[in-house]
């Protein structure tokens, strides 16, 4: 039998040393004891099939990372690659939270507002301006081609 597992809790080593929080993988065999209350379960396999044990995050700590990264200032707590930041969304978690981990910032970005990156929101903050339709499926290169067309169109108006 194998366990998917992830780390939740620091204080958990391997053989190169600590084990990152967040980290997921694989045991064969069930994790030991003295791990208890420092992973959660992911899947379970009886090397046919894998079962989901745990769905990952409650919805109350998806909501609370989400409203902590709508709080983050967009000029200074996102990554060159236009992420939230983890530290900055950790500042506006409640006092008794756990530390939030990339994975799950990038958990809850996915498919959220949060996922856009600052080039994407300008450009349809744009597009609004200019009552250029689009849609969450439109490529960043079809938007821009949109806003420049309509652009045109305004000067020659």
């Amino acid at each position: 039998m194998a366990y998917r597992i992830r780390i939740t809790k620091g204080g958990l080593f391997g053989n190169t040393g600590e084990l990152p929080i967040g980290k997921e993988f694989t045991l064969k065999g069930k994790p030991p004891a003295g791990w208890a209350g420092r992973y959660e379960m992911v899947a379970q396999t009886d090397d046919k099939e894998p079962v989901t044990a745990n769905a990952g995050m409650s919805d109350d700590r998806k909501a609370a990372i989400l409203e902590a990264i709508e709080g983050l200032d967009p000029e200074k707590d996102y990554t060159k690659g236009g992420k939230p930041d983890v530290d900055a969304i950790n500042a506006l978690m409640p006092e008794d939270a756990e530390t939030v981990t990339a994975a799950e910032r990038d958990e809850v970005v996915k498919g959220s507002a949060a996922s856009k990156t600052k080039k994407r929101v300008a450009l349809e903050d744009q597009a609004g301006e200019l009552e250029v339709a689009f849609d969450d499926d439109t490529s960043d290169e079809d938007l821009i081609a949109a806003i420049k067309e309509a652009k045109a169109s305004k000067k020659d108006d």
